[in-house]
């Protein structure tokens, strides 16, 4: 339960995120940092709460058919990073002149989409020829990292760029 709350509220800050650079709420700001917080809290606590009550079957919940669980854990992530990828090429195409940050996108989106693959096409697979020692998850959390570290490499590229923008446009 923990663990679905934490993923759950991981790409709700993602998303969140992704709405960030176009300036809705100030980045860095005590509404948006706190706007932030509490959504993710939000966002764990819901999730936590279904997993906890598909596994003891409470409030309607049942481990026989786990739809909110599902919906939670996978659909929630594909929805998030539906949204991110799309806001954040026309993010770059806006506001900067450089283009490189579109590579890291690319490669992060191309690390996410490999980790998914393996995850749900090759796990059977992977298990029985490595004799059940690890399955697919293993390598498709490796992949997700490896995306994740893209993104924070994109986040580098475009603060600096950012920066540099308006300080070549703005400054005296």
């Amino acid at each position: 339960a923990i663990y679905t709350g934490l993923v759950t509220a991981a790409y709700g800050c993602i998303l969140i995120n992704s709405f960030v650079g176009f300036q809705f709420v100030e980045d860095g700001t005590p509404l948006s940092l706190w706007s932030m917080r509490i959504s993710c809290l939000g966002l764990f606590g819901v999730s936590f709460f279904i997993a906890i009550a598909t596994f003891k079957q409470l409030a309607g919940f049942s481990y026989t058919s786990p739809t909110a669980l599902w919906i939670v854990y996978l659909i929630w992530p594909i929805i998030c990073v539906a949204v991110y990828i799309p806001s954040q090429f026309i993010l770059v195409y806006q506001t900067l002149d450089d283009r490189w940050p579109y590579g890291d996108l690319l490669f992060g989106t191309a690390f996410y989409c490999l980790g998914m693959v393996l995850l749900f096409i090759f796990s059977d697979t992977i298990c029985n020829t490595i004799e059940h020692y690890i399955d697919g998850i293993f390598f498709s959390e490796f992949c997700v990292l490896l995306s994740v570290m893209m993104i924070y490499k994109y986040w580098d590229s475009i603060t600096v760029s950012f920066c540099q923008f308006k300080k070549y446009t703005f400054s005296d």
